[in-house]
């Protein structure tokens, strides 16, 4: 058995180590308490440097609808007239139609044809705007996927019917969009700013669209109207509906339930539709121009139309 004194010292010994141990705990809370002040004060240095280089993000202005046409027409389809092709900065061809019996600059629609489509059939298709009192341009897209290219060269056939011969035709505050296929993701392209259009449509449709990128920019988006087959198998029509679900107001998507990618619903649904929107987009007719959409769909069984036409 252990005497007094042993027992003694073996407690003495014990105590002097733990104080030896709770003093370099204390040595190293500080240490960290030291480390942390110092990587907060170089946090606060990093932050101020990046908010110095960064300029603040303006918010984007409302979408205000243009005054109302002051040329509404009647516009007869005897009147239109076929013109040569416009030519771009890069040698592009776009081809353009406007009516013959215009009193005046017209809104302009950019079309997006779908991918290797011929742009003579497609200027062809859209003559029911020509009809409606729109000068309409069909820039050669080709076939392609970079669909960046494919926006700017948009903008580009924008720009040469703007300063070319019907640049007198051409009312500069009204410009549309409308595409399908490989024209409807060009259409979505056109919503980013990089791309260069931002602020230059005053609204899109989108036929057969989905987003170009998984990181697509919808803060400058004009109004978008969408238009998807439930039976598409080249676009899915999931990926429609995602973009739509995406997509800032004010906006639209009529679903097509059993069509496929042609878009074949039996009726002018998809005429009609396009001629609402632009109606009040472009024409600057009331807010219950935009009901013209509605009452398409309601006369197509099968139709689904959701919307929200707010003006923020």
């Amino acid at each position: 058995m252990p005497s007094l004194s042993d027992l003694a010292r073996q407690l003495l010994d014990a105590a002097t180590a733990d104080a030896t141990s709770d003093n370099l705990l204390r040595a190293d809370l500080e240490v960290a308490r030291s480390n942390e002040v110092a990587l907060r004060a170089e946090i606060a240095r990093l932050q101020a440097i990046i908010d110095a280089e960064e300029p603040p993000v303006e918010p984007e202005p409302p979408v205000t609808p243009p005054t109302e046409d002051p040329n509404p027409g009647p516009w007869s389809g005897t009147g239109t007239v076929v013109t040569g092709p416009v030519l771009t900065a890069a040698g592009k061809r776009v081809l353009t139609a406007y009516p013959g019996n215009a009193q005046g600059p017209r809104p302009l629609v950019l079309v997006g044809h779908g991918r290797g489509m011929d742009p003579a059939a497609a200027l062809q298709g859209h003559q029911f705007l020509v009809k409606a009192g729109y000068v309409v341009a069909v820039p050669d897209l080709g076939a392609s996927s970079d669909f960046n290219g494919l926006a700017k060269q948009v903008v580009a056939a924008t720009q040469a019917v703007l300063q070319g011969s019907l640049k007198d035709k051409v009312a500069a505050n009204r410009i549309g969009y409308t595409g399908g296929s490989q024209g409807g993701i060009t259409g979505l392209a056109l919503v980013d700013d990089a791309n260069g259009a931002k602020g230059l449509f005053d609204c899109l449709v989108i036929k057969c669209g989905a987003a170009y990128t998984s990181g697509q920019e919808w803060a400058s988006a004009p109004p978008l109207l969408f238009i998807h087959g439930t039976a598409d198998s080249t676009v899915k029509y999931a990926d429609g509906q995602a973009a739509y679900a995406k997509a800032t107001k004010p906006k639209g998507m009529i679903s097509l339930a059993g069509v496929g990618h042609d878009l074949n619903a039996g009726d002018n649904i998809i005429q009609e539709a396009t001629l609402g929107l632009y109606d009040r987009f472009l024409l600057g007719k009331g807010a219950g121009a935009i009901d013209r959409i509605a009452q398409a769909a309601k006369k197509n069984t099968k139709a689904t139309y959701v919307s929200d036409w707010t003006l923020d």
